[in-house]
């Protein structure tokens, strides 16, 4: 396979996160989504085996060292089981029972793959099926089953999602399938991690406490926010986090529908107040999936999600199973150089969250960010031994690009994730020649660059050179 020759320095602040399925698995369509501006791969452990995520790196990989790659936890998800006849279709106000013995379900009942699930629920509670299209009022419980008349109809199929969003059920922390998967991903190398249906800061710290197990201690673990538990709990989430998902879809269906927006804008000053990075994901480009082209609502909103703030949007079935994975990442690039070319963007520049009481490190970069905006600097450019404080520099939202250098190829992929940070793999000499070479620098531009260094009593160096 030949080796992409990828746009080396992306102007893109906001990150492109893309998930890889059946119609983005071959290397045409990723070195097209590559070339679109694709920043991270997402490898979504919920469908597909072992053998096909392996594949898909492999691809990745070949085509592009540049590349960072997400893998996605399947997590705890109730499911009913298979119909007779493939699905039934329900009309408002009839009658329908969940059983928690293994039957084939029929227009009158269905198998439900959670056996206590009858222990925690009550009458008059709502069950959601297949991400909200249908709705359920439980009417009656008793042991093993769960009555319930049909609110919202519709054809339901066989596999389909179940969420109780009025009860609160003891779920485990990380499931058998979560653990393979994240022994998994460690040995093949996948540059972060993220965790489904975060309920709470336990979630989070199990994960990393398998990671740490399994040879992968520093691997960013990004929450996914998907349920009102999540949402309850996001503080205490965000202190142990690295990054944190606003998956839109199944918070939708736990949430009023109308109230996702205002939780998505609280969830990304949440993060912003806190450092840490913050994903926008779900139904960006919907339409995307079957259309050449989005509707004008869906620009608005990827346009929303970075003039909010975000660190990244995440393309879903747009190109995972969509007719249009290439145009699809290639409408998001151009949707992001509209907005980070605006005016309107300078309040996210300016908008910085400043800490009461800085560490050395923030001191550091608040001071690189002001100097780089007073005395004609053209680029920053930090070389990093575990990358935080890269990610402080990224926190403040420098208006200045901010190319990120380091030998350990892991690391550099790893903090794609953050806003604005262009990693480099390799030295600053090279880098420097190379955008030289590009033409991102000219003769007398002035770059600040500082070193981070991990251990000693200097913790960090800055200087000024004239190229």
């Amino acid at each position: 396979m030949v080796k992409l020759e990828t746009p080396r320095f992306r102007t893109l602040k906001t990150k492109i996160i893309c998930t890889i399925g059946p119609a983005s698995s071959s290397p045409e369509i990723l070195s097209g989504m590559i070339k679109e501006g694709m920043d991270i791969a997402r490898l979504n452990f919920s469908h597909g085996d072992f053998s096909q995520h392996l594949s898909r790196l492999k691809i990745i990989r070949e085509i592009s060292s540049e590349v960072g790659i997400m893998q996605d936890l399947p997590g705890v998800k109730i499911r009913i089981g298979e119909f007779k006849e493939g699905s039934v279709v329900l009309s408002p106000g009839q009658e329908f029972t969940l059983r928690t013995s293994p039957i084939e379900g029929d227009k009158s009942q269905v198998y439900i793959d959670y056996p206590e699930v009858w222990r925690f629920v009550k009458p008059g509670e709502r069950v959601i099926l297949d991400d909200g299209n249908l709705q359920f009022r439980i009417t009656k419980v008793e042991e093993g089953e769960i009555r319930c008349r049909v609110e919202i109809g519709g054809e339901l199929k066989g596999r389909k999602g179940v969420v109780f969003p009025d009860t609160s059920l003891p779920l485990p922390s990380i499931t058998d399938a979560d653990r393979k998967a994240l022994e998994f991903g460690a040995r093949i190398g996948v540059d972060m991690v993220a965790v489904s249906f975060v309920r709470g800061a336990k979630n989070v710290l199990d994960v990393k406490a398998l990671l740490r197990e399994f040879g992968a201690p520093r691997m960013p673990v990004i929450a996914k926010i998907e349920e009102a538990q999540g949402l309850r709990n996001l503080k205490s989430i965000l202190e142990v986090s690295d990054a944190i998902m606003v998956a839109r879809g199944d918070l939708g269906v736990c949430l009023p529908r109308e109230e996702v927006p205002l939780f998505q804008m609280r969830i990304i000053k949440a993060c912003r107040r806190k450092g840490k990075p913050v994903i926008v994901a779900t139904q960006m480009l919907e339409s995307m999936v079957s259309n050449p082209v989005p509707t004008r609502a869906e620009v608005t909103d990827v346009s929303e999600a970075a003039l909010q703030g975000a660190d990244a949007v995440m393309l879903s079935a747009e190109t995972a199973v969509g007719k249009y994975p290439i145009e699809a990442v290639r409408e998001t690039r151009r949707i992001l150089e509209a907005v980070e070319n605006s005016t309107e963007f300078e309040r996210v520049i300016k908008g910085r969250e400043w800490p009461e009481e800085p560490s050395v490190e923030q001191a550091i970069c608040a001071g690189m960010d002001v100097i780089s905006e007073s005395v004609g600097i053209k680029i920053l450019v930090l070389e990093i031994k575990t990358g935080r404080m890269a990610q402080i520099l990224s926190s403040y939202r420098p208006a200045k690009p901010v190319y990120v250098v380091t030998e350990d190829e892991r690391l550099a992929r790893s903090l794609l994730l953050w806003w604005g940070l262009k990693p480099w793999i390799g030295e600053i000499e090279e880098l420097i020649r190379e955008l030289k070479r590009e033409g991102v620098l000219r003769e007398g531009d002035k770059v600040l660059l500082s070193r981070e260094i991990e251990e000693g009593p200097i913790r960090a160096g800055i200087g000024i050179l004239e190229v």
